[in-house]
């Protein structure tokens, strides 16, 4: 697009409608979506407030509520059009668009390489995604686009040439920086080998740029179809107003025109703001498509030139990571403009036309303001009649006066489709009555008017039975010194229904008949002491896990490691013992499970991670990182699986469960520090049985609480005390083919049977 074509067609787009110059620093004000500057917008809320009035949008009119300015999220895809409005509007006012464009041309080779050598900034540069690089002096590559010469990788700092690459930072360093300023960190020769690894681990980065990508494609169709809906409703609210205003006086046409003006001069604001959207989506599908031709690029060279490919990684990179971290890519995804036509009569209502009057501009139900409530909607038992409600209501928040067209469904992971019948009652109020034949985990999805209502789709839990756990009954714990029970971590029941128990400060894993019987002690020690350099050695088994062929896996925090013993526990397997925060390291290990795909996962305590090995334990994947925002880790214990598959992770130092889907993405979180029924008091070690009941140990509060897995609190067993039923530091839980719950308990050595 020529500079002239540039500025005519974008310009309007980042100029505020409050000051009309191009954006500064542009905020998204509310749900409406609209954005201005940021300084505009601290204007129009003095302003409102010295008046005593409610904040409304300029466009829409729509009332905002804003408590802080600051906190407004950035409308990153107006930044992304300023710099590119910008350079050609400086490209007409100077008349050197042709020249400009010849010295980008040269400056850049675009044949086979991500980036060109600046000799201004010493070093490759990003140039390609840059609008104006004629100011620098860049080395134009041969034909083949390699450097003739690598001695222009030349470190800035101490003049050497670079010829070391830093894992870490992603890029070359020389001698002097490798021993300085990178001595911590993980770095290697510039060699055929490094650029295999790091092809290995640009794959991996690529991914989620992939994913991202691709939805953001798919999203081109949905701003189409919106701006269809948009004119199919402008067109029959239109049809509306000049029915009512056919039985009208004729004193009142006057009004019809006023009101149609506003009508379509609504429709040019959500028109205009699909297209806003949709230029921006059409510049973000740009710089992905070139990221990633550049990134399959790099993937695809061959052998030699290597310290060339290195520092072209380095720029790629920091672009991967750039795009990784934008987390307002979503608000592309969907068009921001509501398809719904909400619009007053500009005129008195006469008495003998009210209702027709009003049918204007209550035309539609809104998703967005419809709800809905009732205890079938979240947990139902199988075979027994279950029921919920919804409430519909038109975008002013009143209730819908005439029956809809609605869609209610109800899908079971396990059986498919739920009969439901929907009646409707009063007032926009409709109930649902279903009765489910399976256990498990079941959708709900409610659309009216072509959408989802608010909270759809819904996670509906199936059970058989209703869950009542009261007292013990029955204690497993120590008959005497040698033959008994030390401090336990991790408990699980193997394929012989027997329980396998990790006695930490044994450091064993022993296994035991259900009756309280010892059958046999793994002595941790004797198996991995080799793989250990650490002196003194010492085993600390925290998590364990059994896989379907019966295979014993135990995490040891103390040496980190996790081992794979055969099923009797005679034999090991496998075993890994690397310490550190890499791919396959680990850093105080704890909780394990075995996935139905036969996958180990384990809690990288340390690491604050989740990894994911096969069962030769190689390392496959890994999600999480320390922090507290949604899929952030603190400290992780322990995780365990429902039926569909959903993870669920004891994050203890967040005091919260964390749920992720099969695909690993973050779901939801619940759980908040404290004693109080519901909340958690450092969440360790879990378990979730096959009604979809979740319980969970806390090392504070000393219990162990039960929720369902959509988070409702259920009930408390135990609190701190050395009694039946009372409880000090419970640890493990697991649960037997019959349906007793097993809670092993360190400070009491002992394991309660409810």
């Amino acid at each position: 697009m020529a500079g002239k074509e540039i500025v005519s067609e974008l310009g309007a787009e980042i100029t505020c409608a409050i000051c009309e110059e191009h954006f500064r620093d542009p905020r998204i004000l509310g749900p409406c979506a609209h954005y201005y500057c940021r300084e505009c917008i601290e204007r129009l809320a003095a302003k409102a407030h010295s008046d005593n009035k409610p904040i409304l949008c300029p466009e829409c009119r729509e009332i905002v509520n804003i408590n802080d300015v600051n906190a407004l999220r950035p409308a990153f895809f107006i930044n992304r059009l300023l710099p590119v409005v910008r350079a050609a509007t400086e490209e007409l006012q100077e008349g050197i668009a042709s020249e400009l464009h010849h010295e980008h041309q040269r400056a850049v080779e675009l044949t086979t390489e991500a980036a060109a050598f600046c000799h201004t900034c010493n070093q490759y540069s990003s140039h390609l995604f840059e609008r104006s690089v004629s100011a620098h002096s860049v080395h134009e590559g041969s034909s083949s686009g390699t450097l003739p010469d690598t001695n222009y990788l030349q470190c800035g700092k101490h003049g050497e040439r670079c010829k070391v690459f830093c894992r870490e930072c992603t890029k070359l360093i020389c001698l002097q920086c490798a021993v300085t300023g990178h001595v911590q960190h993980r770095f290697e020769d510039a060699d055929a080998k490094c650029i295999k690894k790091c092809k290995n681990s640009l794959k991996l980065q690529l991914k989620p740029v992939r994913e991202q990508f691709a939805k953001l494609k798919n999203a081109m169709q949905k701003y189409e179809e919106r701006e269809l809906v948009i004119k199919n409703q402008v067109s029959m609210v239109a049809n509306k107003i000049h029915q009512a205003f056919d039985e009208v006086d004729s004193t009142y046409l006057q009004y019809r025109e006023a009101t149609l003006s506003r009508l379509y001069q609504m429709e040019e604001v959500k028109v205009k703001a699909i297209n806003s959207q949709k230029k921006a989506l059409e510049v973000t599908v740009s710089h992905l498509e070139s990221l990633l031709q550049l990134g399959d690029e790099f993937l695809d060279k061959g052998p030699g030139n290597e310290l060339q490919s290195l520092a072209q990684l380095e720029v790629l990179t920091s672009h991967i990571r750039a795009f990784i971290l934008e987390d307002t890519l979503q608000l592309l995804v969907e068009p921001r403009a509501d398809p719904n036509i909400a619009i007053e009569i500009a005129a008195p209502i006469p008495a003998n036309v009210t209702e027709e009057y009003c049918r204007l501009y209550l035309l539609q139900p809104d998703p967005s303001h419809c709800s809905a409530s009732g205890t079938g909607l979240l947990e139902a038992e199988t075979a027994v009649t279950s029921k919920f409600h919804f409430h519909l209501k038109y975008a002013n928040s009143l209730p819908c006066s005439e029956e809809q067209n609605i869609s209610v469904s109800i899908q079971s992971s396990v059986s498919g489709p739920v009969e439901a019948q929907v009646s409707y009652q009063v007032n926009g109020d409709y109930e649902v009555t279903y009765t489910p034949t399976s256990r498990g985990r079941h959708e709900v999805r409610v659309v009216v008017n072509g959408g989802e209502i608010s909270g759809s789709p819904f996670q509906l839990f199936v059970s058989n039975r209703p869950l009542r756990i009261s007292s013990p009954v029955r204690v497993i714990e120590s008959q005497s010194e040698t033959d008994g029970l030390s401090e336990i971590d991790g408990l699980t029941m193997n394929t012989d229904e027997q329980l396998v128990v990790s006695e930490k400060m044994k450091g064993e894993v022993s296994i035991w008949e259900k009756s309280g019987r010892k059958l046999k002690v793994i002595k941790m020690g004797e198996f991995i002491r080799c793989h250990v350099r650490r002196k003194p050695f010492l085993c600390r088994p925290t998590g364990v896990a059994v896989d379907k062929e019966g295979c014993i896996y135990v995490a040891d925090n103390y040496s980190h490691c996790l081992a794979k013993f055969s099923k009797d526990g005679s034999k090991l397997l496998k075993i890994i013992c690397r310490e550190g925060p890499g791919n396959g390291e680990l850093d105080s290990p704890g909780g394990i499970r075995v996935s139905e795909k036969g996958e180990v996962m384990i809690c990288d305590c340390a690491n604050h991670r989740v990894q994911v090995f096969n069962q030769t334990l190689q390392f496959q994947r890994s999600f999480g990182r320390k922090g507290t925002n949604n899929g952030e880790f603190n400290w992780p214990v322990d995780l365990d699986f429902d039926s569909s598959g959903y993870i669920y992770v004891s994050d203890m130092d967040n005091h919260r469960i964390q749920v992720f889907d099969a695909d690993e993405k973050f779901v939801r979180s619940f759980g908040a520090h404290g004693s109080k029924p519901g909340q958690l008091g450092q969440p360790v070690f879990l378990f979730v049985d096959s009604e979809n009941y979740l319980y969970v140990s806390e090392n504070l509060n000393h219990r162990v609480s039960i929720f369902r897995t959509n988070g409702d609190f259920v009930q408390v067993l135990g609190d701190e005390g050395e009694q039946e039923s009372k409880m000090t530091s419970p640890k493990g839980i697991t649960m037997d083919k019959d349906g007793f719950l097993y809670i092993g308990e360190r400070g009491n050595k002992r394991i309660q049977i409810f």
